[in-house]
């Protein structure tokens, strides 16, 4: 700080290439208060952001227009000098210390201006941080103290950078997709702070790695009803924004009716006859059935097609758990009588858990931990909940009596713990667990899955719950077998008597093999991806967020979830 000539305290400007033009004499909480030198003698002050010099530059503009030119020259060699001192400081031998640069020891900043703007981006992205965040007081303090020589954005701006990231992600993601045959998508809804929004994630196997890749296409604002012809038209939607509609393979969604009938009616439907061979050794027909072509004209939706549908086996599995057990349960009364009162206590364990911090800080004490509690639309979490529970009988049998008392809780009996103990769906869990894998969720994990999971709990008589999921392989056998060759069966020989243990280099020979491969095994089994892009989009759109409108919370989603991409 100095003295100027008139008595006036100045200040070290932010912005150096301004000297010969404003003085700064001012600094408040969120703004900078120059003098213009070129209005001597005349005492002229401009309040300007702290974060942009638009003000000042604008002064200069009207009411000393002959000297733009010159500021404009200096503003551009400053910008060219402060890129050039970056290229300097990424060499070690020239970089300063820490302590230096923090404690101001060097005046000039380790990172440019456009730099520390993408890195307070992918801060505010990649952390679910609210756009304001970069006006927050505390917040500029921070920056002010540790990067003195750099500009903090203002939300206005930081919005635009949000837009430009959007639309770079959107273009590598189209460019991407652009590249491949065959790619897989799973559709869900969502609601959320009074609103409902559908998400659309996309799936492929790399054709280098054979491995799956993937990636969002939209988290979109659904108005009104969730009728099956609104949900077809915005899917559709979605895969002409990405030019994919002729790539997609198959779609998978839950087993909900409105989506159900979304594509039972606006999808190119294969029709599959899975008869078996007649006595002549006839190969069935299959018949491609258009149905967009037998919607009524002038309704609106006549230029809309669905790809293929695919039931999540995961849905399916949980309405397997729930309602196909109960009515086994139901079956035997002695069975139910147990089942029922021990899923009674279990329940009222960890009802007085989620409820009560007493009772949360009884159970930490005696079993030191809390207990899982289930999520009625995920069954396998009701499982690892009892599986929980059946660790702390076993090892903590004591203290688990102890805690049922104080809970006033009545004790287990021996049925009722042996029942928790030989609880029957382990298979269906672990059957779960794989198919909801993000990594290896490929087509191909479907039909052994739940062949082992039939021959594990034919006991139960449940097998006839996924016949559908055998006849549908059966069916994709016979229609390979009617379009193979000579060279297909050499191919598949060759993989057959190879002693090659990787799944890339079985495959790296035989191109016949992994085109089938990449077409038929892309398919995801499960709509689980939805869930996992809901989860982090309701980390976004929290309460305290509800006036975050539906552009900007898609783009805050999209560009977190494929950050791969940025």
């Amino acid at each position: 700080m100095a003295e100027g000539g008139d008595g006036e305290e100045s200040f070290q400007s932010p912005w150096p290439y301004l000297d010969k033009y404003m003085s700064l004499c001012e600094t408040t909480d969120k703004n900078y208060v120059f003098r213009c030198l070129l209005c001597n003698p005349k005492k002229k002050l401009l309040s300007t952001s702290k974060t942009s010099n638009t003000n000042l530059r604008m002064h200069i503009q009207r009411m000393h227009p002959n000297k733009i030119a010159s500021l404009d020259k200096e503003q551009d060699q400053a910008k060219k000098r402060s890129a050039t001192h970056e290229e300097e400081h990424l060499d070690p031998s020239t970089q300063g210390s820490i302590s230096q640069f923090f404690s101001g020891g060097t005046r000039n900043p380790v990172i440019s201006q456009q730099r520390f703007d993408k890195l307070i981006l992918n801060f505010i992205v990649q952390g679910l941080h609210p756009l304001q965040t970069v006006e927050r007081p505390e917040f500029v303090e921070l920056f002010k103290e540790i990067l003195p020589y750099r500009h903090l954005i203002s939300r206005r701006t930081l919005g635009r950078m949000l837009d430009d990231e959007y639309s770079s992600m959107k273009r590598t993601l189209t460019e991407e997709l652009s590249t491949l045959t065959h790619v897989c998508t799973t559709t869900d809804a969502w609601s959320a702070n009074n609103r409902s929004f559908l998400g659309v994630t996309i799936h492929w196997i790399d054709e280098k790695s054979l491995s799956i890749c993937s990636g969002a296409l939209a988290c979109r604002r659904i108005e009104g009803h969730h009728t099956h012809n609104v949900l077809a038209e915005m899917q559709d939607n979605v895969h002409r924004d990405f030019n994919i509609r002729d790539k997609i393979t198959v779609t998978t969604t839950d087993n909900g009716s409105n989506f159900v009938k979304a594509f039972s009616v606006f999808a190119e439907v294969q029709i599959t006859s899975l008869e078996e061979e007649n006595e002549e050794g006839e190969d069935d027909d299959t018949v491609f059935l258009n149905l967009t072509d037998m919607l009524n004209e002038g309704d609106g939706y006549e230029d809309v097609s669905l790809p293929p549908h695919q039931r999540c086996a995961c849905h399916t599995l949980n309405l397997v758990a729930t309602k196909d057990a109960e009515t086994a349960v139901s079956q035997s009364d002695s069975f139910k009588k147990v089942s029922r009162s021990t899923v009674g206590k279990c329940q009222v364990i960890w009802n007085k858990q989620h409820r009560s911090t007493q009772a949360s800080d009884i159970i930490q004490d005696k079993l030191g931990c809390q207990l899982p509690v289930p999520i009625l639309t995920r069954w396998n979490f009701t499982y690892h909940a009892m599986e929980h529970l059946n660790t702390c009988i076993l090892t903590k049998c004591q203290e688990f009596n102890e805690t049922c008392e104080k809970l006033e809780v009545v004790r287990f009996k021996a049925a009722e713990l042996t029942f928790i103990k030989e609880y029957t769906m382990a298979p269906l869990a672990k059957a779960l667990d794989v198919l909801q894998s993000d990594k290896m969720a490929y087509a191909g994990a479907l039909v052994p899955t739940i062949t082992i999971l039939v021959e594990k709990m034919e006991h139960l008589k449940l097998n006839t719950t996924f016949q559908h999921f055998l006849f549908s392989l059966k069916a994709e056998v016979k229609i390979l077998q009617s379009q193979s060759t000579d060279c297909m069966q050499e191919e598949v020989d060759t993989y057959l008597q190879s002693c090659e243990t990787n799944f890339v280099s079985a495959f790296q020979n035989l191109p016949l093999m992994k085109k089938i491969l990449l077409k038929y095994n892309t398919g995801f089994p499960a709509s689980a991806a939805c869930e996992r892009l809901f989860s982090v989009g309701k980390d976004i759109f929290r309460p305290k967020r509800n006036r975050l409108s539906d552009t900007n919370f898609e783009k805050l989603l999209l560009c977190r979830v494929n950050k791969h991409l940025l």
